[in-house]
């Protein structure tokens, strides 16, 4: 059951302003609100940008709720009133629990790779949910001065054995262990950090997470997620590849492998005006990025015009 107070006039005839920690919990929601996500008291706490105890949280959630900006549904809170929202959001968290086992099946295919030190799972499966038309995003760690053997490995499966399939096995995002710290430092990235969920080698993951700090200026809440126990057996045909591969020759296939990579992705987008091709499409010795559809940028900008939208339909101004 949905319950709301009515909400105030707009800006033009009456002007509010939120307080410090009322105005971070409703752009808490706002960010989600983008999503159509409804967040738990929880959620809200893991992912607010101030430290506040979850006393405190619940305090203001009734404060706002009094004030008739924020809905709640069932355990969730939205700015919508619609009863819709937390259906989808179960019907979504329903189908990401099944996905799982699928997820950490090909982890562990993936950490057979040579050169794969690390393999997490990001995006909307790393929250809890996912769409009908969702993937399994693969964020992967790889041995320094090898990523690009380690990704062109790893992209010719998917296209030989996957038939090019991008369901299950979305690759978009390597950084090698020689260079872990994320170089976008906002509120994006630090979410898509704090909510990686390690399935292959939880100590590399510890040393992400240590070079990346920064993200606790943003999500200072945030807790350490529970390892799921992956087998970490010695694999044979790594091991020998790794061994083969550890010399100059192997260096100077990476080298090639990174140049065709750069070929290929400035021929088929650098002409585009939609892209930032420095931004989105990252071809570095440390770095492998591929968001051409500028999924980061659209969510700043889209903040920011759900904060305004906000400020203007409500009367309240967020401090």
């Amino acid at each position: 059951m949905i319950a709301a107070k009515p909400q105030p006039g707009l800006l033009n005839e009456s002007t509010h302003l939120l307080n410090f920690n009322e105005s971070v919990v409703v752009k808490t929601l706002l960010y989600f609100n983008i999503f159509n996500h409804p967040l738990t008291a929880e959620e809200i706490e893991k992912y607010c940008s101030t430290p506040l105890s979850f006393t405190q949280l619940k305090d203001l959630l009734d404060s706002l709720f009094k004030k008739g900006l924020i809905f709640k549904v069932g355990k969730a809170y939205s700015l919508k009133d619609d009863l819709t929202l937390i259906h989808k959001r179960n019907i979504d968290a329903e189908r990401a629990e099944r996905i799982m086992p699928k997820a950490r099946l090909f982890s562990r295919i993936i950490s057979w790779f040579p050169f794969v030190k690390g393999v997490f799972i990001s995006g909307s499966l790393s929250k809890g949910v996912l769409k009908e038309d969702g993937d399994i995003d693969y964020f992967i760690v790889t041995s320094g001065n090898r990523l690009w053997i380690c990704r062109s490995l790893l992209i010719l499966f998917k296209k030989v054995f996957l038939f090019n399939s991008h369901k299950y096995f979305c690759l978009n995002y390597f950084v090698d262990e020689n260079n872990l710290t994320i170089q976008e430092k906002n509120i994006f990235t630090a979410i898509e950090i704090e909510s990686l969920i390690p399935l292959y080698n939880f100590n590399c993951f510890l040393s992400f997470k240590q070079e990346n700090k920064w993200t606790k200026n943003f999500l200072p809440n945030t807790k350490e997620p529970v390892f799921f126990k992956d087998k970490q057996q010695s694999v044979v045909v790594k091991n020998f590849l790794e061994l083969c591969f550890s010399n100059s020759l192997g260096l100077s296939l990476n080298n090639f492998f990174k140049r065709v990579t750069l070929k290929y992705w400035t021929k088929k987008f650098q002409s585009s005006a939609e892209i930032n091709f420095k931004e989105n499409i990252k071809v570095k010795d440390d770095v492998a990025k591929y968001h051409p559809n500028r999924f980061q940028e659209k969510v700043l900008q889209k903040l920011e015009e759900e904060i305004a939208i906000f400020e203007l339909t409500t009367g309240y101004k967020l401090s």
